[in-house]
């Protein structure tokens, strides 16, 4: 196993720290007081990661497209 930090594993995701933390802390992957993480991680671990972080990010985007207003409905004379 590898320890990764946020910074190097958001790299191999593809994304940055702060979402990756966003990540982690909506999956309870938390160890402790002080969002501290816990990244001892082996290839297949963050392949699973990848599966599960690409999954989550979709989910976020649906959510935003369906949280979005409506546009308005044109005016009926």
């Amino acid at each position: 196993m590898t320890a990764h930090t946020t910074a190097s594993l958001a790299a191999t995701l593809d994304t940055d720290p702060r979402t990756l933390r966003k990540f982690l802390r909506s999956q309870e992957r938390g160890v402790g007081k002080g969002a501290r993480y816990s990244l001892d991680l082996n290839a297949r671990s963050i392949a699973t990661m990848r599966k599960e972080f690409d999954a989550w990010g979709a989910a976020r985007a649906a959510k935003v497209i369906d949280d979005a207003p409506a546009p308005d409905a044109p005016d009926a004379d």
